[in-house]
């Protein structure tokens, strides 16, 4: 009788027949026919304690891997391979040097550890499918990686380091999406009083050259009259708001008319 788990292995004289499943079967007794049963739905387990392996960046990082499978064929299992756990774990050990040899340490003890474990399984199946072991691995799981214990320390330093790095790399960029924006602020500022600047001395070059062109028109018509106009215009500018009183000493005028009610508006208007 073969229970629901199992499968059972025939042979005769020592050569394999048939694999049958669960249920009731018959068979010619020994010496003549052997039967062997396999409890193919048992989950096994293999584990490799505290493993040093060595990484792509020649480091070296103790690992603990775990792996468990079941029997999915019970003839391979039983006839192809002596010692069919041990190589299990054999090939486990294998499988996870070289994919430890080939990825960086930091991965390897942090974001990477899971492609890691995936990784190793399906060289690992690979590998026993090859050597028709009749195994099917079902979970690999990379329980623990870490330094040595005598590097821990200052593993632990390089690591706070790293994070010290990425913190400041984060606020110097926090800093530069704060300060860009005003500073191209301020230059789009100057810009525009720049421009606003330069318009205003434009109109007003445009504007005395317009003056000038016109005076230059008026003198070409009538010269001396127009010296004499902008010569008392000046005069008036620049003695308008004043409190002295210019006499023309050549006049034969003997009476001189003082205005005395504006000079003295400007005196009181002038600051002492």
């Amino acid at each position: 009788m073969v229970q629901p788990a199992e499968a059972a292995v025939v042979t005769q004289f020592g050569r394999y027949v048939r694999t049958t499943d669960p249920g009731l079967h018959w068979a010619i007794p020994w010496p003549v026919q052997d039967v062997e049963k396999v409890n193919v739905a048992e989950v096994r387990t293999t584990v490799l304690p505290d493993q040093l392996m060595l990484t792509m960046d020649e480091n070296i990082v103790s690992v603990d891997m775990g792996v468990q499978y079941n029997i999915k064929d019970a003839k391979d299992f039983l006839f192809k391979v002596q010692s069919p756990d041990q190589t299990v774990t054999q090939v486990v050990e294998s499988a996870l040097r070289e994919v430890v040899g080939s990825t960086l340490l930091e991965p390897v003890l942090t974001t990477g550890r899971f492609t890691v474990a995936n990784s190793t399984q399906d060289i690992l199946q690979s590998v026993l499918d090859s050597y028709e072991v009749g195994v099917q691995i079902t979970a690999v799981n990379l329980e623990r990686a870490q330094p040595p214990e005598e590097v821990q320390a200052a593993f632990s330093d390089a690591i706070r380091a790293r994070e010290d790095r990425e913190r400041y790399i984060n606020e110097a960029q926090a800093y530069s999406n704060t300060i860009l924006p005003l500073a191209r602020g301020d230059a789009q500022r100057a810009i525009e009083e720049s421009e606003a600047y330069k318009a205003r001395v434009e109109q007003a070059a445009i504007g005395e050259s317009q003056r000038f062109l016109s005076l230059l028109s008026e003198f070409e018509k009538a010269p001396d009259v127009t010296r004499d106009r902008l010569y008392l215009e000046t005069m008036e500018s620049v003695l308008g708001n004043t409190s002295k009183v210019l006499m023309d000493s050549n006049s034969g005028n003997s009476l001189m008319y003082l205005p005395i009610d504006q000079l003295i508006g400007n005196r009181s208007g002038t600051p002492a």
